[in-house]
């Protein structure tokens, strides 16, 4: 299977000024420490005699910072924290720390269950107390009971590391890196079972500059946690699930950071059906396209599913009166009002259907051979389904409540069918390509018809 893989870019770097004063830098680097999947989204440096904290600043790796004090310094806490949880934390040491002889330095490392500090496992030997120079990492077990935390009015997931013995010369610190658990991915079967047990072996990144899952957490029910990383050269990426007895499913995922980004994927079973086309085998469409041709939705011989092209008004008719499994039969008779749509015509059934059930409206004309609109298929599948709701509240900004179809996209959304787009939009009237005609169909048949 194709792999998929996104980056996600930057580097911190510190600069000490006092105690008290915020710790600044550039943004000219675009890499973080090599393991790592992200920058850390906040750092703070504990004064010295005060509780008040720095502020880490921007994400680069050019300047450095010292660490647990430069001369004869006191016991001090650095506080690192994200948006979402992480498992590893890499430092780039440019300068070892330094502790009076006669005493055995330690480190204490601790996160927050939300209400407390909590004393961290982590394999601290890796790191020799910041006293070896070079790059360094620090892993623990996610704990079950760590909860996100108001530390300096910053809302977060935090962990905190201090020097239980006063240092006389402090470590100097280039760049921290994190492996952030950024995507989570609920996985269930046809009949909304949970598919547990799972290992990073069934998930496959793919797309983008650099392929690569960095971290792998089975949380229990079906519900898994990954570091994934993310580069600013790379904008489209894809995250692929496969199973023994179930197809592969991929879907996208867009604008990988620190933020995690919470999926739902049900599978498949494999019913050792498979289509004829080339053009789909990694796909994001290839579950939904090969679920409709395995049902006899669609049709095809050996060639390409055409996935980018646009489909006509009357194929999409086609697809939607079969997938709501309707007998056209008892329908082909009756006549219809549009002038373009003749009786010796193939699609003549599908519209007479269509027309007699209410799904479509009457007019002069039909316009069979023209792409239709993802709001116009939206439409069709909401009706053939029987569905009716009144709630034409939606969360995309090109859709007004007082539009005709608000209410027809709300059930939509809300069933699952059909989603918008990255930037809060749902463009309403942009042309249906064949592969997302697929995809909300086939949606549609899990939504509506399977239930009923």
């Amino acid at each position: 299977m194709k792999k998929f893989k996104t980056l996600f870019v930057a580097l911190l770097g510190l600069t000490f000024l006092s105690a008290l004063v915020p710790l600044a830098g550039s943004s000219s680097i675009t890499e973080v420490v090599s393991g790592a999947s992200a920058d850390l989204d906040y750092v703070y440096i504990d004064g010295e005699d005060t509780d008040d904290v720095a502020l880490a600043a921007e994400k680069n790796d050019d300047l450095d910072f010292p660490l647990f004090g430069e001369e004869d310094g006191d016991t001090q806490y650095l506080y690192m924290g994200s948006n979402s949880m992480f498992d590893n934390v890499f430092f780039v040491i440019e300068g070892k720390a330094e502790y009076d002889d006669e005493k055995e330095a330690e480190l204490t490392w601790q996160y927050s269950d939300g209400d407390s500090w909590q004393d961290l496992d982590v394999n601290d030997d890796a790191v020799d107390n910041f006293t070896d120079i070079g790059t360094h990492n620090v892993s623990f077990d996610v704990p079950s009971d760590w909860e996100k935390f108001e530390f300096e009015d910053t809302n977060a997931y935090w962990v905190r590391v201090r020097n239980d013995e006063e240092t006389t010369k402090g470590a100097i610190i280039q760049q921290i890196s994190a492996r952030v658990l950024n995507v989570e991915v609920t996985v269930t079967t046809d009949n909304g079972g949970s598919l547990t047990n799972l290992t990073i072996d069934n998930f496959n990144l793919g797309e983008g500059t650099d392929t690569r899952i960095y971290s792998f957490e089975d949380t229990g029910n079906g519900t898994y946690l990954m570091a994934v990383q993310t580069e600013m050269t790379d904008t489209d990426y894809m995250l692929a699930v496969s199973a023994e007895g179930y197809l592969d499913q991929a879907f996208n995922i867009n604008d990988i950071d620190t933020d995690t980004q919470s999926f739902k994927v049900q599978l498949t079973p494999d019913t050792g059906c498979s289509t004829p086309f080339a053009d789909i085998s990694f796909h994001w469409g290839k579950t939904a396209i090969t679920d409709l041709y395995c049902r006899g939705i669609i049709e095809g011989e050996e060639g390409n599913y055409m996935v980018n092209h646009t489909i006509t008004r009357a194929e999409f008719l086609k697809m939607a009166i079969m997938n709501a499994s309707i007998d056209t039969t008892k329908y082909d008779s009756y006549s219809v009002p549009f002038s373009d749509v003749e009786e010796d015509e193939w699609y003549y059934e599908y519209v007479a259907t269509a027309y007699r059930l209410d799904a479509i409206d009457e007019d002069d004309h039909y316009y069979p051979n023209s792409p239709i609109s993802r709001v116009e298929a939206i439409t069709l599948l909401v009706r053939l389904a029987g569905m009716e709701g009144d709630n034409s509240s939606t969360k995309f900004s090109d859709i007004s409540s007082r539009d005709w179809y608000a209410a027809m996209v709300r059930l939509a959304t809300d069933y699952d069918v059909v989603e918008g787009y990255p930037d809060g939009t749902f463009k309403p009237d942009r042309n249906l390509s064949r592969a997302e005609a697929a995809v909300m169909v086939n949606n549609a048949y899990r939504a509506w018809v399977l239930e009923n």
